[in-house]
């Protein structure tokens, strides 16, 4: 029987590069998967199931679609016929099918397309999965947030502490030489290298361990992190700890460990983001709270936050769900993590990304914003986002404000809304938006839209405030007094792009 810590032969590279090439000329790729059969990124919902069948052929791609996208088993002379006897004795020989019944074979993971990655997961049938507690969690929501979210320009490493299934530091893998993996769970790192393996990445290391002692003594470009953060209450010994989403820490102790931690391990001018969850502690501003857990650390932090929860809200989400038969002990659990939080005094509890840049000199700074949509990858605005406020913090005065030269961001868009009334039209809304990255918008007044319409990038912002202060007949100190800071806001947000400074 196979170990449920170590279920795939990672190491048998013969048998893994012949079943890649064999699964390339089947076409079961992540672009013909999508194509053919439009799945979700991580699941085939099972009452999609039947209508997929219909569609599937009775050819190869057909055969490896029902076994790894539906979870159905299959004769064995029938994936002789459909795969080829070799290919078969391949898949098995990995630990990708095992027998069930007389002489079927069923698939023990699933392979879901994700961006450009074939991505291996648990599956529900699979006859070989382990207890909940060493399952590999599949793609969430914050999963893809943070995929979504990470930077990805060129660099030399890149390091993903709690790897999972891997698909973050596995994405990776095609900007930075060399990517390395931690995690604390064997059946994690095993998927993961897997996954790496079977999509032809070689540049992709795991590391067994807790977080970041896997690499202490290590130095990284960039650290990319999907901790278990939730903030759930002590666990009896009795109760299970579930892998990917209890850290053992007290409150909200995980995500100040990890935003502690992070910049020991970053090189200079390296970036680490790390999803978190805060508590909203009574009596102290959490802003106050973040801050502390950024002394001394010589790093910039940029933290978008997402949705606020109430202690009912947050336990909702979290508290494992029971069957409709369990439900007096679901009730006595919600009841428990509520009482766990009115003693730790905890009034609401917020989740948002944190990206932490380390610099060594110079003050450091520290910003915060309301996450917007996310239009697209988002890792080059948040780029985009550290040098504006590198910018910001670096002016002495109004006057280098002034006499800077800015060009409008190519992704802005200026969006007009008219209402009708007895003449015809009436405009009734100005709103500057960005169509890719962090899709901020911004409501601008007129004047505001009078100097953005301006802006070209040819001449200094003083020089066009100038021009509008004599058109409006108003005092040019008091235009720049009401200009500056919408123009530090859209900076920020990045409308408005510093080219030339004096």
């Amino acid at each position: 029987m196979a170990d449920s810590a170590a279920p795939l032969a990672i190491h048998d590279t013969e048998r893994i590069l012949r079943v890649r090439q064999a699964l390339e000329a089947a076409g079961f790729t992540p672009t013909e998967i999508t194509r053919r059969l439009k799945p979700g990124d991580a699941d085939t919902p099972r009452r999609d199931v039947p209508r997929l069948l219909k569609e599937l052929q009775a050819d190869a791609f057909g055969s490896l679609s029902r076994l790894f996208l539906l979870g159905l088993a299959a004769q064995a002379e029938e994936l002789h016929e459909l795969l080829g006897p070799s290919l078969t004795e391949d898949l098995q020989a990995l630990g990708l099918l095992v027998e069930h019944g007389s002489d079927a074979r069923i698939s023990t993971f699933r392979f879901a397309p994700f961006e450009n990655i074939l991505l291996l997961q648990e599956c529900p049938w699979s006859p070989t999965i382990p207890g909940i507690e060493t399952q590999v969690m599949s793609i969430s929501g914050s999963t893809r947030t943070l995929a979504q979210m990470a930077i990805s320009t060129p660099c030399e490493s890149a390091l993903e502490l709690g790897t999972g299934n891997g698909i973050v530091g596995i994405l990776q893998a095609a900007s930075a030489r060399r990517v390395i993996a931690t995690d604390c769970n064997r059946r994690a790192l095993n998927m993961t290298e897997f996954t790496a393996r079977i999509n032809g990445l070689g540049n992709v290391e795991t590391r067994l361990g807790n977080m970041l002692e896997p690499v202490t003594g290590e130095l990284f470009d960039r650290i990319i992190t999907n901790p278990p953060y939730v903030l759930t209450p002590p666990k009896p010994v009795t109760e299970v700890r579930v892998m990917y989403r209890d850290s053992g820490l007290p409150a909200d102790g995980l995500s100040e460990s990890v935003v502690r931690g992070l910049p020991r391990f970053l090189k200079p001018g390296g970036f680490a983001q790390s999803m978190i969850n805060w508590a909203h502690v009574q009596g102290q501003p959490w802003q106050e709270r973040l801050q502390g857990w950024l002394k001394e650390n010589d790093c910039d932090a940029w933290l978008l936050r997402f949705e606020t929860l109430t202690p009912a809200q947050y336990a909702t989400q979290w508290v494992p769900k029971m069957p409709d038969g369990e439900f007096p002990g679901y009730l006595e659990t919600f009841d428990n993590w509520l009482r766990y939080y009115d003693r730790e005094k905890i009034e609401a509890i917020t989740g948002g990304l944190i990206t932490l840049r380390r610099r060594e000199s110079g003050t450091n700074w520290f910003a915060e914003d309301s996450v917007p949509k996310q239009l697209g990858p988002c890792g080059e605005a948040i780029l985009r986002g550290f040098t504006a406020r590198d910018y910001l913090t670096s002016l002495r005065s109004e006057a280098d404000l002034l006499n800077t030269t800015f060009q409008l961001a190519p992704e802005a868009r200026w969006v007009i809304t008219s209402q009708p009334n007895e003449q015809g039209w009436l405009q009734s809304g100005s709103r500057l938006s960005l169509t890719q990255g962090l899709g901020f918008t911004l409501d601008v007044d007129a004047t505001g839209m009078k100097l953005v319409t301006r802006i070209r990038g040819s001449r200094p912002l003083g020089a066009f405030l100038t021009e509008m202060a004599t058109e409006l007949h108003q005092e040019f100190s008091h235009l720049v007094s009401i200009s500056s800071p919408l123009i530090q806001t859209l900076v920020e947000q990045g409308f408005l792009l510093p080219e030339r400074r004096p």
